[in-house]
């Protein structure tokens, strides 16, 4: 199973991306949402863990987009912001949950296999 993960922070992206590998996942990472939707793969993804805040397209967007197509896939968003109406436009665009950073990569992992089953 084909996981998104899109996250501008090159540290993050580069441990959540190990993290979610080593749980079994196939991890293709983005450093931005255009990235993304230009990639002749992203039509193929079931989860999309990304970021909230992003350049360009941001995340919120996305999932908006996203959440259109059928079937839609699975969105996991994420941010380091503290904005309390943010959960609030995360999930009325069609994300299952908003995690704030930092947050503990097996509950990440707990909402992916949730989403998608274990590998």
């Amino acid at each position: 199973m084909t996981i998104a993960l899109i996250e501008d922070d090159s540290r993050l992206r580069h441990a959540l991306s190990d993290f979610l590998s080593a749980a079994g996942y196939v991890v293709r990472s983005f450093d931005n949402a255009l990235s993304f939707v230009t990639d002749p793969y992203h039509s193929k993804i079931r989860c999309i863990v990304t970021d909230v805040h992003l350049p360009g397209i941001g995340g919120l967007e996305l999932c908006r987009s996203v959440t259109l197509r059928r079937p839609a896939p699975e969105v996991i968003m994420i941010t380091g912001r503290p904005e309390p109406e943010l959960e609030a436009r995360a999930l009325d665009c069609g994300a299952m949950v908003l995690l704030r950073k930092p947050f503990d990569m097996q509950v990440l992992l707990g909402w992916v296999e949730r989403l998608l089953g274990r590998p």
